[in-house]
């Protein structure tokens, strides 16, 4: 009957065959808890790493000026080349699947060096570019500083977005 008590265990025509609490105090028989533990094995075995990494010193980072348009870009520079090469080692033994990267130049430069030889499918996410920062654009590192959007993030810049915005824009990416 469907509300009876479970039954403690069953001997007969062979196999005695046992219920006992799980370790979460769920209620299993020996062999559904056989496959429980084959599929905890094997979702140990699928864990994902999610890496993150930015890209290596820019030209524009030499330079004190910010940049927030990708068709802007200079890439990197000698120093930036030299980070991404510093990476590519750090992560030489990882196993990565895909590579999820901005539209930036300097950002898939950082990573086609970084990972060198291997051959790894890219995505260009658009999403994932720097923060839309509007009249800024090629302006000093210190007008940006100076920016009341820069202290107060729900604050656009001027003609961009703000820092909750572009916070958004990445989480939603």
């Amino acid at each position: 009957p469907r509300n009876a008590p479970a039954e403690a265990g069953r001997v007969g025509g062979g196999d005695e065959h046992r219920r006992h609490d799980d370790r979460h105090g769920h209620r299993q028989d020996g062999d559904r808890t056989r496959v429980a533990q084959e599929r905890h094995a094997t979702s140990l075995s699928r864990v994902r790493l999610f890496l993150l990494a930015r890209h290596g010193q820019s030209l524009f980072n030499v330079d004190g000026v910010v940049n927030g348009d990708p068709l802007l870009d200079r890439g990197l520079s000698e120093r930036g080349i030299e980070e991404a090469e510093t990476l590519g080692g750090q992560i030489a033994h990882v196993a990565i699947d895909v590579l999820v990267v901005s539209p930036f130049p300097r950002a898939v430069q950082t990573a086609n060096i970084a990972l060198g030889t291997r051959e790894i499918p890219h995505v260009v996410e658009p999403e994932l570019g720097d923060v839309r920062i509007g009249d800024l654009e090629g302006r000093t590192l210190a007008d940006y500083r100076e920016s009341a959007a820069h202290a107060n993030p729900t604050q656009r810049f001027p003609g961009g977005e703000s820092l909750h915005e572009a916070a958004l824009r990445y989480a939603g990416s």
